[in-house]
């Protein structure tokens, strides 16, 4: 299972039904969007969780965020409090906002879709993936894992979910990110 799998095994349609209200988009282009961001968004979370110094303010975001709430209630994804929060995380999940908006940029591109609509959406995705990975790890007991400070099997966790391509491996998906902004 990837990311995008998991945000709709937590979320259901609802969650594209209400990021395609936000929006003003049908859901099937928001379903697109979703699609192109998710795997951009999980190979910055992979490179995060790889450095040991990086992964520990992400984990402890997820622990302490409000992530997970948008899960649970879509109709948060329409509150200023999703965009603060995923704002937090692309900031450290991408490292600055030229970053961001290169891959709203190029999410735009692929999807035909206005590059202000994909910037608005990029935060409240965010939001919407720590808040399915933070799901998935409360289900599995794993959060107190960062509360005792030993986020190894988190970070194991988190990286099955972020093989976006299903092989079995995130080191071809860390070198992909890599060449996309080097």
């Amino acid at each position: 299972m990837n990311l995008i799998e998991l945000i709709l095994e937590n979320g259901g349609q609802a969650v594209v039904q209400q990021l395609a209200r936000r929006a003003g988009l049908p859901e099937t282009q928001t379903t697109r969007i979703l699609s192109a961001v998710l795997p951009a968004l999980g190979q910055g979370l992979k490179r995060n969780l790889s450095d040991p110094e990086r992964a520990g303010g992400l984990l402890e975001a997820l622990s302490r965020g409000p992530y997970r709430e948008v899960v649970e209630r879509p109709e948060k994804l329409a509150e200023d409090t999703a965009v603060e929060a995923g704002n937090q995380v692309l900031g450290q999940v991408f490292g600055s906002k030229e970053v961001s908006r290169q891959v709203a940029a190029r999410v735009a591109e692929r999807t035909g879709t206005d590059t202000g609509i994909v910037k608005q959406l990029l935060p409240v995705v965010a939001s919407l993936a720590m808040g399915a990975l933070g799901k998935e790890s409360e289900k599995r007991g794993l959060l107190e894992a960062v509360e005792s400070r030993q986020p190894t099997t988190l970070m194991d966790t988190f990286m099955e979910y972020l093989d976006m391509d299903d092989d079995g491996s995130v080191v071809d998906d860390l070198f992909d990110i890599a060449r996309k902004f080097l």
